[in-house]
């Protein structure tokens, strides 16, 4: 393109021999390459499915502790590949060995949120209600420690806890090394019965608090800290990355630095549903949270996609959106969400956040007045591989399945509405430079046939003259 345009500045040269009058076009030249070096590195990336917080669906709690595979794989390169265990789409949950005699508990992967706790002693006191009966007795361990002085509280979307903080050892798995990290023993927990896990095991970007992972580090157990997340819709298996990424899974990987030091927040430049701009400089933020099934919107924007989108083909039952399950309804009526970013474009389309709950299809998409950010959940997650890197304050997300399609949708769009008007206005100048060039040769021709017609008139004169004489 480049080549072509330069071809364009030079042509008008070619044709006249002299500068075009006024144009510095090695200015305009300059210009161009700066512009369009600057969009090349754009890419669009092709996104897949859905999650809410916690849902409040009654399953069989015997199923924490069954089917949950250690499935630790280690390779030539050190990472590690834990299985994931998968309730219903909703959460994703991970086993984790505490204490001196290794008991198993499992956490819900939560990079929302930045504590790793456990239901402790206290919850079976009479009057204090956890969610489990599976507690940790840290009483009976000669290696916990606990600090009854430090009692605090954890919000999160939908639930509460509270407990003691203290340290005790931690064991990845049941072979390997243990390292002491600091936990919660929560004490009491409330709204909280539809968790599928023990625990919560928190890994935000928070800068202030360590998680599990750089206690194993620093205690060289593992060699990084850094993880990645491999979501899948059952039946498919999930994946949880450790110590190092593998690196056949870093080959199609973008980068995106993170806007907080304290959340993964990453920054976007522009939200679109299908074509329609619904950019808001009020909400220019969205939160990667594993912790989230659904996608939580901010309430203004939440509010035009049911009104513009949603109420046309959905109904409000029983505090949610029930919608129809044609897909060839919902592609004509619902967008396709799209996350502008600088360095690509992460898509939600309607067969990603319109789930199967129950036989029905559901919505899943609700509001937020919390936080003047979107948070994309497990519908965004269950999309790539992502990798989470807090040491760099990065996200990379990659393609699974397919190739990253190299792709420059806003970006190509401004490049070559630049390359447009510079064609115009040079296939312009190039017609005017031809039209004043044949008016030149066409005047020029006529003062020559003039001349000659005076030249040969003159000469007729003196004929006669001489004739005449």
């Amino acid at each position: 393109m480049c080549a072509l345009f330069i071809f364009f500045v030079s042509l008008p040269n070619l044709i006249s021999g002299k500068k075009m009058m006024k144009f510095r076009f090695s200015q305009l030249i300059s210009l161009f390459l700066i512009v369009s070096y600057s969009y090349s590195k754009q890419i669009q990336i092709q996104t897949r499915q859905v999650g809410g917080f916690m849902q409040n669906q009654t399953l069989n709690q015997s199923q924490i502790s069954q089917d949950i595979s250690s499935d630790l794989l280690n390779y030539p390169n050190n990472f590690i590949r834990q299985e994931i265990n998968n309730f219903d789409d909703y959460q994703y949950v991970v086993q984790i060995y505490i204490g001196q005699y290794k008991e198993p508990f499992t956490f819900l992967i939560d990079t929302g949120s930045n504590v790793l706790w456990v239901p402790g002693s206290d919850c079976n006191k009479q009057e204090n209600h956890c969610h489990t009966q599976q507690i940790y007795d840290y009483s009976k361990s000669q290696t916990a420690t606990l600090d009854k002085n430090n009692k605090i509280e954890i919000h999160y979307g939908q639930g509460q806890c509270e407990g003691y903080l203290g340290q005790e050892y931690i064991r990845i798995n049941q072979e390997s090394q243990p390292f002491k990290a600091q936990i919660l023993f929560t004490s009491s927990d409330k709204d909280m019965d539809g968790m599928q896990a023990h625990g919560i095991l928190g890994l935000s970007n928070n800068k202030s608090t360590k998680n599990y992972l750089e206690y194993a580090e620093e205690q060289g157990i593992i060699s990084s800290s850094i993880f990645a997340l491999e979501l899948k819709e059952n039946p498919n298996i999930s994946y949880f990355y450790y110590d190092d990424i593998p690196e056949y899974k870093l080959e199609d990987i973008i980068y995106l630095k993170t806007a907080s030091h304290d959340k993964w927040l990453i920054d976007v430049v522009g939200l679109y549903m299908n074509d329609s701009d619904y950019t808001d400089s009020n909400s220019n933020q969205v939160l990667i949270d594993s912790g989230a099934s659904f996608m939580h919107l901010t309430k203004s924007l939440y509010d035009k996609f049911i009104h513009n989108y949603a109420s046309k083909i959905c109904y409000y039952q029983y505090g949610e959106y029930v919608c129809s399950c044609q897909k060839e309804i919902l592609e004509q009526n619902l967008p396709i969400l799209k996350f502008y970013t600088q360095e690509g474009i992460l898509q939600v389309s309607p067969q990603d956040y319109i789930i199967n709950k129950s036989q029905k299809c559901i919505l899943a998409i609700d509001f937020q007045e919390t936080f003047n950010f979107n948070i994309l959940g497990d519908i965004l997650l269950r999309k790539y591989f992502v990798m989470f890197d807090k040491q760099k304050q990065q996200i990379g997300f990659g393609n699974v399945e397919n190739l990253l399609h190299h792709l420059q949708p806003l970006s190509m769009l401004i490049v070559f509405s630049i390359f447009s008007v510079f064609t115009f206005i040079l296939l312009c100048s190039i017609v005017y430079k031809l039209i004043i060039f044949k008016q030149s040769q066409d005047q020029e021709q006529i003062n020559q046939n003039l001349i000659s017609n005076q030249f040969q008139f003159q000469n007729l004169i003196d004929l006669d003259s001489m004739s005449n004489s």
